[in-house]
Formats: C-alpha cells, structure tokens, sequence
C-alpha cells in the first residue's frame, strides 16, 4: 500500500476494518479467525515475507485474503491475485442489487476496478464483514488515484 511499513499499513487496514465493519462467522481480522479457517487459507495462498496478512475469509466455497500488499481469491470459477497499487476503486453495485430484489446487507459481491480497466468480482460474507473488505478496498482505490 505505501512504503512507510507493512505494519503500518496493516495498522490502518484493521483499523478500516473495524471502523466501517467487522468480523463475521467466517471472515475476519486475520489474527483473529478461528485456527481452521486460518489453517486452510494459509495452505491455499502463498504469501510473501514482505507482506502481512490483515484479513481472511472463507465464505460459499471462495477463499479470500487481504495483506498489506496483495489480495488473493479463489472460488470454484476463478482464482485472483491482486497488486493493491493496480486497483482504481472497489464497487458494489447498488442498481443490480435493486433489479434482483437484493438488500445491501444481504450483497456478497465486490467490484473491484482496475487502473487498466478490467473489472473483477470477489465473493465474500455479507453484512459486516463486506462493509469493513469494501471500506478497506475503497481506501486504497482512493489512494491510488491520488497519486
């Protein structure tokens, strides 16, 4: 996210993170998760020594992790992985959740919007825990377009 230090940023991810939403059944602070859900995303992501893990999911079959460098997703049709300085803004779409009958705290998909265009999707629990990943994505998407 910036080059002050992993833990700083990891300081202010978390602090997003619980400000603007929070942990739930199956996402959360990744200090936090229950040692079966943290077990399972770090046997299924590779994370790098320069980066510190901030939050994790496991929700409907998709696995999500966000560091202080990275976001990484994999879901039965798709696998991701993000450099947070490429992404532009993070989206849920309010129109097609009201075309589908679909209330804000039942949304379990993210946007994400690429400086090169290209729009991805993320899969992750509804209510809190979507809230406090979309923040935390909103900031950063900020950030980079400041610069």
């Amino acid at each position: 996210m910036t080059k002050v230090s992993p833990t700083y940023d990891k300081n202010i991810m978390e602090a997003i993170f619980r400000r603007r939403g929070g942990n739930g059944a199956s996402t959360g602070l990744f200090r936090e998760l229950d040692t079966s859900t943290s077990k399972k995303l770090l046997a299924n992501f590779i994370f790098l020594d320069s980066e510190e893990t901030v939050v994790g999911s496991d929700y409907d079959n998709s696995l999500c992790a966000l560091t202080t460098e990275r976001i990484l997703y994999s879901s039965e049709k798709s696998c991701l992985e993000v450099n947070l300085s490429n992404i532009f803004d993070a989206i849920v779409d309010l129109k097609e959740l009201q075309r589908k009958g679909v209330r804000l705290n039942q949304a379990d998909h993210i946007q994400l919007l690429m400086s090169d265009g290209r729009k991805l999707a993320i899969k992750v629990e509804p209510g809190s825990p979507l809230s406090g990943i979309w923040s935390i994505l909103k900031h950063i998407g900020d950030k980079n377009r400041r610069k």
